[in-house]
């Protein structure tokens, strides 16, 4: 059996730190998107903002430390992540600020959030897990 160096060690900790973060954020937002599917369904307009303002404020978070690692680690791909982050923020808090005008709450929020969830870490989070284990 081949002796594992302090250096394999280390990767496979950050490495699976890193899976267990993003599951975690993941799963997280995946309920909260849920629970603002059904408050959209039920018309609830008190809840709705509130919802997205815990999912941005959620997003910010998790984009902010994900970031951070990814500045420390140096990879190669941080800025267009960081501006694919940005994108989504703004797009997020625009659709909050068409809400608090008036805008009727619809499906296509949630929606949105899957997909770009789904395209984001399938695309680029996957991604930089792999250029770690290079």
């Amino acid at each position: 059996m081949k002796k594992r160096n302090l250096f394999e060690e280390i990767q496979e900790g950050f490495e699976a730190l890193v899976e267990m973060r993003d599951t975690m954020f993941a799963v997280t937002l995946f309920t909260q998107t849920k629970t603002l599917r059904d408050a959209v369904i039920q018309q609830d307009g008190e809840r709705i903002p509130k919802l997205l303002q815990q999912i941005i404020v959620q997003m910010g978070e998790h984009f902010h430390h994900e970031e951070e690692l990814m500045s420390a680690c140096s990879y190669e791909f941080y800025h267009e992540h960081q501006m694919e982050h940005a994108a989504m923020l703004r797009e997020m808090w625009e659709f909050k600020r068409k809400l608090e005008e008036g805008a009727e709450p619809c499906l296509t929020i949630p929606d949105f959030i899957d997909a770009w969830l789904e395209q984001h870490v399938i695309q680029k989070d996957l991604s930089f897990l792999r250029w770690g284990r290079n």
